[in-house]
C-alpha cells in the first residue's frame, strides 16, 4: 500500500512522488493510550485489565502529511465545499465566515472492522481511520491513516471508548490548529512533545474540523452497543422504531406510503436503544 502511495502526484506537484518517499521514514510518532483489554489468565479464566495501546494522534498525523510529506489541496476546492455546505444549511459549516474558508481543512473519522489473515492464522480487528475529505487519491483506500486498532477479542465494552475520548482530544488540538500544550489527562509533556507545545500545527496554519464521521451498521453497534436492536431483527434501527415484521414480506421493502415509524429524539434514543448498564 505504502509503496503504493509512493507513485502518486498531487495536483499542482509535479515532485509529489518524490517527496513522499523523502518524508516517509519521518512518519508520524506512535504514541500509546491506556485502555482496558481482555485476555485469558493461567487459570484460563477471562479477565480485564489496562494496558498501554498503539496509537497515532490525529493531529500528528495532519501535521506530517502537510508539513513533512507537503501534501496540497487546491484551495478553489475547499473554497467550493465550506461554501456549499454552508449554503445547504449543515449545521457545522455556519460558524465559518467566507474569509476563513481556506484556513479549516475537512478532515473524517472513520471505523471499520475487518479479518486480517497473516502467517500465523487470521483474526478480526477493529479500527478507526482520519481521513481528507477533499484529497482523493487514484484508490479510496490509500485516503485512509490509521489511527488505532485491535483486535475484536480483546475489546471490552469499555475499549473503544478509551481509544475515542484519546482521539476526540487529538482531533480537538487539530481543530485549534497548535500542538497540545498538556497531555490528554493534563499531564506535563515530554521529549518532542513538550519541545512543540503550543506551537502551529502546519507551516501555513490551517485548522482541521471533522465533517464526517462514518462506519457500517456493525461500527455503529460496536460503539452505542445498541440495546436488543439489530439489522435483521424485529427492532433493526438504531434511530427509529421502525420494526422488520409485516404479514407481507413485500411491505418491509420500500413501502414509503404506509411507513409509519417515528424518529426517536435524543430522550427516546437513549431509552430505547442504550444499554441500561454499564454504559
Amino acid at each position: 500500500m505504502t509503496r503504493k502511495l509512493g507513485s502518486y502526484k498531487l495536483k499542482g506537484n509535479r515532485n509529489a512522488s518524490r517527496n513522499w518517499w523523502r518524508h516517509l521514514s519521518k512518519g508520524p510518532e506512535v504514541d500509546h493510550v491506556t485502555v482496558p483489554v481482555k485476555f485469558v489468565n493461567e487459570d484460563g479464566a477471562t479477565v480485564v485489565q489496562n494496558e498501554p495501546w498503539p496509537i497515532i494522534d490525529v493531529h500528528k498525523i495532519l501535521h506530517f502529511l502537510f508539513d513533512d510529506a507537503e501534501l496540497q489541496i487546491p484551495e478553489e476546492i475547499i473554497h467550493e465545499y465550506w461554501q456549499k455546505s454552508k449554503q445547504f444549511g449543515e449545521e457545522w459549516a455556519q460558524h465559518i465566515s467566507e474569509e476563513n474558508y481556506l484556513k479549516f481543512i475537512p478532515i473524517g473519522l472513520y471505523g471499520d472492522s475487518a479479518r486480517v489473515r497473516t502467517t500465523f492464522g487470521s483474526e478480526n480487528v477493529i479500527s478507526v481511520y482520519c481521513n481528507l475529505v477533499l484529497w482523493r487519491p487514484k484508490s479510496v483506500r490509500f485516503s485512509r491513516f490509521l489511527v488505532f486498532t485491535i483486535p475484536e477479542e480483546r475489546c471490552t465494552a469499555n475499549t473503544l471508548t478509551a481509544a475515542l475520548r484519546r482521539i476526540v482530544w487529538s482531533c480537538n488540538h487539530a481543530y485549534n490548529g497548535v500542538f497540545p500544550t498538556a497531555g490528554p489527562s493534563g499531564q506535563n509533556l515530554s521529549g518532542k512533545d513538550a519541545q512543540m507545545q503550543g506551537l502551529p500545527l502546519t507551516k501555513k496554519g490551517f485548522q482541521f474540523q471533522v465533517t464526517e464521521i462514518r462506519g457500517d451498521w456493525a461500527w455503529h453497534k460496536k460503539i452505542f452497543r445498541f440495546h436488543k436492536c439489530q439489522w435483521n431483527g424485529d427492532k433493526m434501527c438504531p434511530f427509529c422504531d421502525a420494526r422488520g415484521l409485516s404479514d407481507k414480506w413485500e411491505e418491509c421493502y420500500w413501502n414509503l406510503e404506509s411507513n409509519n415509524h417515528q424518529d426517536f429524539d435524543l430522550s427516546a434514543f437513549l431509552a430505547n436503544r442504550i444499554p441500561p448498564q454499564n454504559i
